[in-house]
C-alpha cells in the first residue's frame, strides 16, 4: 500500500511536471507532491482556497526557499491518475476564472 502511494505521487509528479504553466521544485521522495503554478503567491493562496470550496480537493501549501507551492498528499487507496489528471483540469479551470 505505502509503495504504490509513493509510485503513484513520482507519477502524478512526473505528470504535473508535463503542464505548462505548472512546476514541480524536486522529485518527491514520499506521498507528498508539492507543486506551483505560474502566478504570485497570493494567486497560489486564491486558488488553493477556491478548490477547497469546491469540496472536490483538499489541497495545502507550504513555503519552500521563500516561494508559495501547493501540497498534495497521496493516501487515498482511490486516488489514481484519473484523479490528479481531474485535479489539474480543476486547477486550470479555477486559474481562468481568476483571469477573467
Amino acid at each position: 500500500y505505502i509503495d504504490r502511494c509513493f509510485d503513484l505521487t513520482r507519477q502524478a509528479a512526473r505528470f504535473i511536471v508535463d503542464q505548462l504553466g505548472f512546476f514541480v521544485p524536486c522529485r518527491p521522495q514520499s506521498n507528498i507532491l508539492c507543486f506551483r503554478i505560474v502566478a504570485t503567491d497570493a494567486q497560489q493562496i486564491a486558488f488553493r482556497d477556491a478548490l477547497f470550496a469546491s469540496a472536490q480537493y483538499y489541497i495545502s501549501s507550504i513555503e519552500m526557499a521563500e516561494r508559495l507551492y501547493l501540497r498534495i498528499v497521496i493516501i487515498s487507496p482511490s486516488t489514481n491518475m484519473d484523479t490528479i489528471r481531474h485535479l489539474v483540469e480543476q486547477i486550470r479551470e479555477i486559474c481562468n476564472s481568476f483571469t477573467l
